[in-house]
């Protein structure tokens, strides 16, 4: 059974195997195989693919949660597993983009008034 979100423009479709992401803004799809055991850095390689996002565009985001990220660290990231300056993309570090980035496409909520 497939679980389905939307943080417009974006729509995230779950089932067991595989994950969709759908851009409503491009109408891109981005099929991920989870039969294929993706990692952190695969996952946010193809979501930058995807989104068509720049060093400074992912920088930008991050500081929407506060969260300080470098643009050496950025490709670190990016760099082939066998480089010597290779980074692993932490849960953490991926949690606190994609937090981001859902503030990045709705815009920030509203602030809520006082009674």
């Amino acid at each position: 059974m497939a679980r389905i979100y939307n943080f417009y423009p974006l729509f995230f479709i779950f089932s067991d195997t595989s994950l969709v992401i759908l851009n409503t803004s491009v109408l891109l799809p981005l099929i991920l195989n989870l039969d294929m055991a993706l990692s952190n850095n695969d996952v946010f390689k193809k979501l930058r693919v995807a989104l068509k996002l720049r060093d400074d565009d992912i920088v930008q985001i991050c500081s929407l949660v506060d969260f300080k990220v470098t643009k050496s660290e950025i490709g670190a990231i990016f760099r082939s597993e066998d480089h010597p300056k290779y980074m692993e993309c932490g849960d953490q570090f991926l949690r606190n983009f994609l937090n981001g980035l859902v503030i990045h496409m709705r815009e920030p909520l509203p602030k809520k008034k006082e009674n």
